[in-house]
């Protein structure tokens, strides 16, 4: 319980420091708090253990001249299919990450971005066995304007890992703060 508990508080102090950041640089012009992304999809990582699940993630993005910077906070709940109806496993994974990304206009109202970076993952398994990794994460972000603040967007993802490479798909919700 104490290395959630590192957790939790790694990610305050990394909110804190990026909004502490744009605050202080906004005036400059070169780095603004851009958007919020409130996600919420399901996750499978392809192996013989069938994991499947729901996942849900919030992602801080930050503008650097037309670069995006973002802090990414990702969790998900699922079963681990051992064969047989009452021997599944729950699984439960908690993901922090950093990821540099770039988006590109097709149209008026639709825009298409990718992501990738690096992050930590922390998976446990109930009355099983918990484990750490270094992950690699990717995302390609197909986004529709909807307004000024709001766009919905859907986001296929794939974590690699030494653990259980996990791929999600993701719709999310885009508020953004800087029109």
């Amino acid at each position: 319980m104490d290395k959630l508990k590192v957790i939790k508080n790694a990610i305050i102090i990394g909110i804190s420091l990026f909004i502490i950041s744009a605050n202080s640089q906004e005036k400059s012009g070169s780095f603004k708090f851009k958007a919020l992304d409130f996600g919420l999809g399901i996750y499978n990582d392809c192996q013989a253990t069938l994991e499947n699940g729901f996942n849900g993630d919030m992602e801080f993005q930050f503008d650097i001249n037309s670069n995006i910077l973002s802090f990414q906070y990702k969790c998900g709940i699922g079963l681990i299919d051992n064969g047989t109806l009452f021997n599944n496993v729950f699984d439960v994974f908690l993901e922090v990450n950093l990821l540099y990304g770039r988006e590109l206009l097709i149209s008026k109202k639709v825009l298409c971005g990718f992501h990738l970076g690096a992050g930590y993952i922390h998976s446990t398994k109930l009355f099983g066995d918990v484990k750490n990794a270094m992950g690699f994460p990717v995302s390609i972000k197909l986004v529709h304007v909807i307004s000024k603040q709001i766009s919905l967007g859907v986001s296929p993802y794939v974590n690699f890992n030494r653990l259980n490479n996990l791929y999600s798909l993701n719709l999310f919700l885009r508020v953004k703060f800087n029109k």
